[in-house]
């Protein structure tokens, strides 16, 4: 998968709440899920910071 954002879409934002991730109701909460969940939160919040 690509991983681009467009920079310009942050032109004059002083704030961003990020919601997105796996979704935590939809499999049972194994050792695999949870890394699953933790890891789509962490590395797109990573992107946004990039």
């Amino acid at each position: 998968k690509t991983k681009n954002i467009d920079r310009a879409a942050f032109k004059d934002v002083d704030h961003i709440i990020h919601l997105s991730g796996a979704h935590i109701a939809d499999k049972r909460w194994t050792a695999k899920r949870k890394i699953e969940i933790m890891s789509s939160r962490v590395d797109s919040a990573k992107l946004i910071l990039e």
